[in-house]
């Protein structure tokens, strides 16, 4: 499996959590259902001003296909800023609402 951390750094001017929860709202249905995808979490660091999602894939290749250039641009015109992409093998991953 592959993870993704994208990261949206603002500036003390364009962090407004209240709007980008409301842009996360807004986005999240688009993911329900997302080949290859397992599952995603959108976060908050009102101290950085930062925001983002966390992803969980189950391939390079899945995580590719939606982490594309035009992706990336459609992001940064829907929050103001560029996100920063991190890619994360995941070798072992603990899921506690299965059983083992």
């Amino acid at each position: 499996m592959i993870a993704t951390i994208v990261t949206f750094s603002h500036s003390e001017a364009t962090y407004d959590r209240a709007s980008l929860e409301a842009i996360n709202r807004s986005t999240a249905p688009k993911y329900q259902g997302l080949a290859g995808l397992v599952w995603k979490s959108y976060w908050y660091d009102d101290m950085a001003r930062e925001n983002g999602g966390i992803y969980l894939w189950t391939s390079r290749e899945a995580a590719e296909a939606t982490h594309d250039e035009v992706h990336l641009g459609r992001l940064e015109t829907l929050y103001g800023v560029r996100p920063t992409v991190r890619w994360l093998d995941v070798p072992v991953f603990v899921d506690n609402r299965t059983e083992s």
